[in-house]
């Protein structure tokens, strides 16, 4: 789906003086920890540098990343470490480090560069979920706690006078709730889906799919437990995990002890054009995340006819339309949503077609015209 609108965006941006973006963000899509947050960045950059913006993207210098690249039409440079690279954005912007931008993009992932404090142009916040719970799996007690206090407690105090987009209202929700900013300045903004993702066959295999960083908030032990607790009911039932990070020998391991290693295959990070294929031949996605500002993995599924079984929290609520999957209150939930479109075909069949009608509403192009009207309307309302 196209979006007719984005040019005509983008000329309102050129006529509130916006010709040239700063992006300040925790990741770049290179990084190897890259997820849906930094994919998202990536296609509204992307549409916005084809239409004409001039856009210069700074995030902290992942392992093995050149400190400079363009991608797509846009600037990308890394600055210091993932511990450093934060407060190095920070102190760049009291040293005026941007102040050839018209207009600047924050990305608030956990911990904030607290923009306002620096920045009196055009602005505008991409928060797309709180992260208490990842917080808390992520550092010890104390930074935990530290954290989620910053995040919910101080640092939106200054955030109150420019617009924030987010991905659902799930999360939109959670925010206006659990913070001092205010439902009229949270707007939500669905993701797109790529074209390139298309309808799969209608007999698969029990093949159930995972996407995503290895890491503890994605609860990827807990599903390969469901594989274990599920295998009687669902005799040739497969898990295939797709994704890299620092719990995958242990989960190797998790396998193994539940006797389930012949039934889970890790494949590690693959190209785009092979995890389509793995979405195509997939029968069900399985999320099971503590915490999401949508699932970009469901909605990816989605639009090639793969219902997805996730676990009922913020930003999955939205990212799961109606019809199109099951939402799961608890691991034994997760178990059970997987037996039944595992097993039920015609339960599947009506689930898929909700997917793909779901996911074939949603546009990059409408996104990036969206956030692109927000960050217009904070110019002009700065200027009158």
């Amino acid at each position: 789906m196209t979006d007719p609108s984005l040019p005509s965006r983008i000329a309102d941006a050129d006529r509130a003086g916006i010709r040239r973006v700063q992006v300040v963000a925790y990741r770049d899509l290179d990084d190897p920890m890259a997820g849906g947050s930094e994919l998202h960045l990536h296609e509204i950059l992307s549409r916005w540098a084809d239409a004409g913006l001039a856009v210069d993207l700074r995030t902290v210098a992942g392992p093995g990343l050149v400190r400079t690249c363009e991608r797509s039409g846009y600037h990308v440079e890394r600055v210091g470490g993932y511990y450093t690279g934060v407060a190095r954005t920070a102190l760049a912007g009291v040293g005026r480090r941007f102040h050839g931008a018209d207009a600047l993009v924050e990305v608030w992932n956990g911990m904030p560069v607290l923009s306002p404090l620096w920045w009196r142009r055009p602005r505008l916040t991409l928060l797309h979920h709180l992260h208490h719970e990842l917080w808390h799996s992520t550092y010890p007690a104390p930074i935990a706690h530290l954290g989620s206090f910053v995040e919910r407690r101080v640092a939106p105090r200054f955030y109150r006078g420019s617009p924030v987009a987010t991905l659902s209202s799930s999360s939109a929700g959670e925010i206006v709730a659990s913070t001092v900013l205010r439902s009229g300045q949270v707007h939500v903004v669905p993701p797109g889906i790529a074209a390139s993702f298309g309808k799969g066959p209608a007999l698969r295999e029990p093949i159930v799919l995972a996407v995503a960083r290895l890491t503890s908030a994605k609860r990827i032990d807990t599903i390969v437990r469901c594989v274990e607790t599920i295998r009687d009911r669902v005799p040739l039932v497969r898990l295939v995990v797709v994704g890299s990070g620092p719990e995958r020998n242990g989960l190797e391991s998790l396998a193994q002890e539940l006797g389930v290693e012949d039934r889970v295959e890790f494949v590690g990070r693959i190209s785009d054009e092979e995890l389509i294929l793995q979405y195509q031949a997939a029968r069900v996605l399985v999320a099971a995340s503590s915490s999401e500002g949508w699932g970009m993995t469901i909605t990816e599924a989605a639009a090639c006819g793969t219902p997805a079984v996730a676990s009922d929290i913020v930003g999955h609520r939205d990212a799961i339309a109606p019809g199109a999957g099951i939402l799961a209150a608890d691991d034994d939930g997760l178990a059970e949503g997987l037996v039944h479109l595992l097993s039920d075909d015609e339960a599947w069949s009506v689930a898929s077609t909700a997917a793909l009608e779901a996911a074939d509403r949603l546009s990059w192009d409408t996104s990036a015209g969206t956030l692109l009207g927000l960050l217009t309307d904070d110019a002009q309302r700065r200027r009158s």
